[in-house]
C-alpha cells in the first residue's frame, strides 16, 4: 500500500477525481481542483505536472500556449478534468469535463491533439463530438478510447486520433441505456466493458462490441450530488472494483456480478476515505489506486484475494 499526499511540483493535490496507471506503473492523477495532471512513477516519486485553469465558455484564464504557433487558445488547459486514461504507448488522454472535450498528451505532458466541444444531445445518440460533462475514460483491448459522456447518457468509442468508431446508450432504464454514466472500464481478461450507470444504481456489463450482457445492482448509489460520482476498475483476475462515494468505501464484485468484499470507512486516516471517486487497476503491481478527493490524496491498496 502507498499514500500520495505530498507537494508535487509547486503544490499539493486538490480534490483529485480520477487516476490511471501507465504502462510502466506510472500513477497519472487528474488533480481536478488544480486543473492539472500530475504524473508519479511507480514508486510514487514526482515526474511532472502540466495544465492550468481555462474556462472556454467565457475565455476565463485561457491562453495561447505558443503565440503564432500551431496551438490554439486553451490547448493544454483544463476546466475540472474528471477522467484520465493512458494507452500502451504512454499517451495520456484527459476528459476536460466542463470544457466538453478530450485532450491527448505524450508522457511528458506535451499537448498532441484534442476533439470535442461542450453541447447536449438531449440524452440521445448524435454528434459524437458534442460532449456534455464527459468523465470516465478507458482504453479497450484494441487501443481505442472509451468515453463516458455523462450528461449525454452514452458511451462513445473513438479511435486514438478522435474518429468516431461507435456509440451506444441514450437515456433510459432498460439494459444498454444509461442515466448519468460516470465511468467505463475494460476487463483485461476478455475485453468486457463495464459502465457505472449511476442514477440507475447499477453497473452494466457489456460485451466488447458494447452490446448489453448483464447488470449488477449497486443500491447505495442513491445520491445525485454533483461530486458523488462513482468509478470502476477491473483487476487482472477479472474482479470489478467499484467506488461508492456516499458510503466512503470500495466494493469488489467478481466477474459474475457477485459482491465479494468491500473496504473503507469515513475518515482521514489510512484505509479511510473522505470521498473516493476515481479508481484504477495496477495490473503488474496487483493493486488498485484510488483518488480520495476530499482528503486531497491518492491511495494504493493491494488487491483482495
Amino acid at each position: 500500500s502507498a499514500l500520495y499526499n505530498g507537494v508535487y511540483g509547486d503544490r499539493a493535490l486538490l480534490t483529485p477525481r480520477a487516476v490511471a496507471v501507465g504502462p510502466n506503473g506510472q500513477r497519472v492523477i487528474a488533480d481536478t481542483g488544480n486543473n492539472r495532471i500530475v504524473v508519479l512513477d511507480a514508486a510514487g516519486n514526482f515526474v511532472t505536472a502540466f495544465g492550468s485553469p481555462c474556462k472556454l465558455a467565457d475565455n476565463t484564464g485561457c491562453v495561447d500556449p505558443d503565440g503564432a504557433g500551431p496551438l490554439e487558445v486553451g490547448d493544454g488547459q483544463f476546466n475540472e478534468p474528471w477522467g484520465i486514461a493512458v494507452d500502451r504507448a504512454g499517451q495520456i488522454y484527459v476528459a476536460d469535463t466542463w470544457n466538453g472535450r478530450i485532450q491527448v498528451f505524450d508522457g511528458n505532458g506535451k499537448f498532441l491533439r484534442k476533439w470535442g466541444y461542450f453541447n447536449t444531445t438531449n440524452g440521445e445518440l448524435g454528434d459524437a463530438n458534442a460532449l456534455f460533462g464527459p468523465r470516465g475514460l478507458a482504453i479497450d483491448l484494441d487501443g481505442n478510447l472509451l468515453v463516458a459522456d455523462t450528461g449525454n447518457k452514452r458511451i462513445i468509442r473513438f479511435s486514438p486520433d478522435g474518429a468516431l468508431v461507435q456509440q451506444v446508450g441514450g437515456g433510459g432504464v432498460i439494459g444498454g441505456r444509461f442515466e448519468e454514466p460516470t465511468s467505463v472500464a475494460v476487463s483485461p481478461v476478455d475485453g468486457s466493458v463495464y459502465v457505472a450507470d449511476s442514477w440507475n444504481r447499477r453497473v452494466q456489463k457489456l460485451a466488447p462490441d458494447l452490446t448489453f450482457v448483464a447488470e449488477y445492482p449497486v443500491p447505495s448509489w442513491d445520491s445525485r450530488d454533483i461530486y458523488m460520482k462513482p468509478y470502476l476498475a477491473v483487476a487482472a483476475n477479472g474482479d470489478l472494483y467499484v467506488s461508492d462515494p456516499q458510503f466512503f468505501r470500495v466494493l469488489i464484485y467478481n466477474a459474475a456480478g457477485e459482491l465479494k468484499a468491500n473496504f473503507g470507512n469515513f475518515g482521514s486516516e489510512p484505509n479511510h476515505f473522505g470521498l473516493p471517486n476515481g479508481i484504477a487497476a495496477d495490473l503488474s503491481g496487483n493493486s488498485v489506486v484510488v483518488a480520495d478527493a476530499n482528503n486531497n490524496r491518492v491511495m494504493v491498496f493491494a488487491n483482495a484475494p
